[in-house]
């Protein structure tokens, strides 16, 4: 079974006040931020952790928070996102 196919039988899933559900397949994963394995601190996720926590109090779990976060922050970094856009759109 393919990732498309997978995603596209999950449930829909509705945010609280969302203007419209999130939809399976406009949902993007990547694994950049994985590095050497499950588990395995790397460098991005440590910076995204100590930048959450120093920033907004935001305490992120290593694993799985902290490396999201580390991808996001890549993101924003490489231009992915323009400057006031939301990363949530």
């Amino acid at each position: 079974m393919s990732l498309a196919d997978a995603l596209g039988r999950m449930p829909r899933v509705a945010l609280v006040d969302a203007p419209t559900p999130i939809q399976p397949l406009n949902v993007r994963i990547v694994d950049d931020q994985r590095g050497e394995g499950y588990g395995l601190f790397t460098d991005a996720m440590i910076e995204a952790v100590r930048l959450m926590a120093s920033c907004e109090g935001l305490l992120l779990g290593p694993i799985h928070s902290g490396k999201a976060f580390a991808g996001v922050i890549g993101d924003v970094r490489s231009g992915r996102y323009p400057a006031g856009s939301s990363v949530a759109s």
